[in-house]
C-alpha cells in the first residue's frame, strides 16, 4: 500500500510457495519476481523485474452446527449447519448428506455421535465444524393382556408398565387416565390405547381390546287369554347373546326346546322363561300369564256408522282358536261375512257395500272338540 516493494526474506528460487498464515490479514497482495546475474541482483541497474502478480486473500467461512438432539430412538433429527454456501455432513454408520439443513427421519441408537460439516463459502474457502447428536432409547410399554372380555356393567383392572408416567386413551369409561392400572368399565367394545413416557420424555404405546358381552334379557312375551279346551302360542324373544334358555313348569310344555312353544293348560298358568347368557355374563328371567276367559262373549250388536264407536264387530276370545270358523248369514241364508282362521272385525259390508239395518246370524266353530256357537247380531244404522 506504500507503494514500496520490499524483499522477501528467503525467497531466493525461480519457484516460490506461499504458505498463507491463519492471522494474515485478508486483502489483495502483489508479489513480482526480480532476476539478475550471479552477484548482481543488488544492482538496479544490473536487475530486472517481472510484471505484478496479483493474490487476494479471502476469509475463510466461521461454520457453526448444531442438531435438535436430544432426540428419541425412533423420532426424526434435524442437523442445521450455517456460514457457507454449501455444506458437506458426514457422521456415524455411514452417515451422509449434503444441505444447510438435513433431516435423520428414525433415528437409531447407532446414529448417535459426532456429525461434521464441511462449509464452504462463496470464495471457495473450506471450514469444519462439528456437532454431538445424542439419542436416548425409548420405553418398551406393556401391558398385563392385549385382549379381554367383561359383561356389561361390569369393570376389570388394565395394567402398563414401562415407563415413568402414562396416558391412556379414549378416557371414556376410566377411573383415570394417568395412571399405570385404570379401572375400566366401557359401555361398549373399546380399543385403549397407553402412552407411556420415561424420565428423558420418550414415549412408547400399547392396545388393550376390551370386548363387551351383552346380558341376555329374557322376553316372556304378552299375557295370553283363551277358552277352556284351547291352545295358544307363546310370542317369546331374547335380547342379546345367550348360551341356552328353558321354560318351566316344562311337563306343561310339550316342546320347551323352541321360543314360541304352543301351551294348552287345563287353568290359568304362569310360565317362567330362564335363559344363560354367554361368556358368563350371568341369567335373566321372565313370567308370562296364560289365563281363561270366563266364557265366550259375542257381541250382539253394532253400529258402523264410522262414527269411531262400536264401528266394527269382533269376537277377541276367538284368538285363542286356531282353525276357527266364523260365518255370518242374512235372513234368507245368504253368506254375508267369513273368517277363518285369522281374527278380523268385520264392518258391516258385503262385497264393499254396506249391509242394511237388521239381525243377522252367525255361526262359530271353534274346533272339531268343542259345540258349535250360534246367535244373532243386529246391525244398526
Amino acid at each position: 500500500n506504500s507503494g514500496a516493494w520490499s524483499d522477501i526474506i528467503g525467497a531466493v528460487a525461480s519457484t516460490y510457495i506461499n504458505n498463507v498464515p491463519a492471522n494474515k490479514p485478508i486483502g489483495l497482495y502483489e508479489y513480482r519476481l526480480t532476476v539478475a546475474e550471479a552477484g548482481n541482483i543488488s544492482s538496479s541497474q544490473c536487475r530486472i523485474s517481472s510484471l505484478p502478480i496479483s493474490l487476494t486473500i479471502n476469509a475463510n467461512p466461521v461454520p457453526t452446527a448444531l442438531n435438535s438432539g436430544p432426540v428419541c430412538k425412533g423420532s426424526q433429527t434435524q442437523l442445521t449447519a450455517t456460514g457457507g454456501t454449501q455444506y458437506t455432513w458426514s457422521g456415524p454408520a455411514g452417515y451422509t448428506a449434503a444441505g444447510a439443513s438435513v433431516t435423520i427421519l428414525n433415528t437409531g441408537l447407532s446414529q448417535a455421535g459426532n456429525y461434521s460439516v464441511l462449509v464452504s463459502n462463496a470464495a471457495g474457502c473450506n471450514a469444519i465444524a462439528n456437532t454431538l447428536l445424542l439419542v436416548t432409547p425409548a420405553p418398551t410399554i406393556a401391558v398385563t393382556f392385549s385382549d379381554t372380555s367383561i359383561c356389561v356393567n361390569d369393570s376389570i383392572l388394565l395394567s402398563a408398565s414401562g415407563g415413568s408416567s402414562y396416558y391412556w386413551q379414549p378416557a371414556m369409561g376410566l377411573s383415570a387416565s394417568n395412571v399405570p392400572t385404570p379401572k375400566a368399565s366401557p359401555a361398549k367394545s373399546t380399543l385403549y390405547k397407553v402412552i407411556g413416557t420415561n424420565a428423558a420424555g420418550c414415549k412408547d404405546s400399547a392396545t388393550v381390546n376390551v370386548m363387551v358381552n351383552n346380558k341376555a334379557i329374557a322376553n316372556a312375551g304378552p299375557d295370553k287369554t283363551i277358552i277352556l279346551g284351547g291352545s295358544t302360542v307363546l310370542s317369546a324373544s331374547i335380547a342379546g347373546d345367550y348360551e341356552s334358555f328353558t321354560w318351566s313348569p316344562s311337563p306343561d310344555i310339550p316342546n320347551s326346546s323352541i321360543l314360541q312353544p304352543t301351551v294348552a293348560p287345563i287353568a290359568d298358568a304362569t310360565y317362567r322363561l330362564n335363559v344363560i347368557s354367554k361368556n358368563g355374563c350371568g341369567s335373566s328371567t321372565d313370567e308370562v300369564n296364560v289365563n281363561f276367559y270366563k266364557g265366550i262373549f259375542i257381541p250382539n250388536a253394532f253400529t258402523p256408522n264410522n262414527d269411531g264407536l262400536n264401528d266394527s264387530w269382533n269376537v277377541p276370545a276367538l284368538d285363542a282358536y286356531p282353525g276357527f270358523q266364523l260365518k255370518v248369514f242374512d235372513r234368507y241364508g245368504q253368506k254375508v261375512f267369513e273368517n277363518n282362521n285369522k281374527n278380523k272385525p268385520w264392518d258391516g259390508r258385503h262385497k264393499g257395500q254396506p249391509l242394511t239395518m237388521g239381525v243377522y246370524i252367525y255361526v262359530v266353530k271353534l274346533n272339531e272338540q268343542l259345540p258349535v256357537l250360534k246367535g244373532t247380531v243386529l246391525i244398526i244404522r
